[in-house]
């Protein structure tokens, strides 16, 4: 199983974590927002299958990354009232393969654009409905450091990467 370097028991000194920013024991700076949307295969939504509303979206597969927080699909649908209860999902091992298996035509992924951007640049991903993409500021690409006073090199490192991440 893929599991997240223990950053507060010094296996890593410091790490970049994909969430909401919150993980006990750690102080978490963001780098970045990440925005959510839904994603398939252009094939899937061809023609008059394409969903008009989120309700739609519980006639397809939902690809679900296997997390130990999966929190993106609750998100997206808290923000459309969308109740995922009667949702088909399929759980997938990690993220990239949610992503071959949307690519695949296999389902509905949540799409973080920053790692599929080549793949909707490319029309390979399309958003399934769009208009209804998740800007929320808690979600997105995070510093995490253990609590306490920071080592000079963990301050520029991060410093570096807050930069980079900017643009800059």
């Amino acid at each position: 199983a893929i599991g997240l370097a223990d950053v507060a028991a010094g296996e890593v000194d410091v790490a970049v974590r994909y969430g909401r920013g919150t993980w006990p024991g750690l102080r978490a700076r963001r780098l970045m927002p990440e925005r959510l949307s839904v994603v398939c295969a252009p094939s899937l939504v061809a023609g008059r299958r394409r969903p008009r509303s989120p309700a739609d979206l519980l006639r397809y597969p939902l690809l679900v990354s296997h997390a130990q927080l999966p929190f993106e699909w609750d998100a997206w649908a808290r923000q459309h009232d969308l109740d995922l209860g009667r949702a088909q999902t399929v759980h997938l091992h990690d993220y990239n393969i949610v992503v071959e298996a949307a690519l695949a035509g296999q389902g509905m992924a949540m799409g973080r654009h920053r790692l599929i951007a080549a793949q909707l640049a490319s029309g390979a991903l399309v958003e399934a409905l769009p208009g209804t993409a998740l800007d929320d500021p808690r979600i997105g690409w995070w510093f995490v450091s253990p609590r306490g006073p920071a080592a000079p090199a963990a301050v520029a490192f991060q410093a570096w990467l807050a930069q980079a991440a900017a643009g800059g």
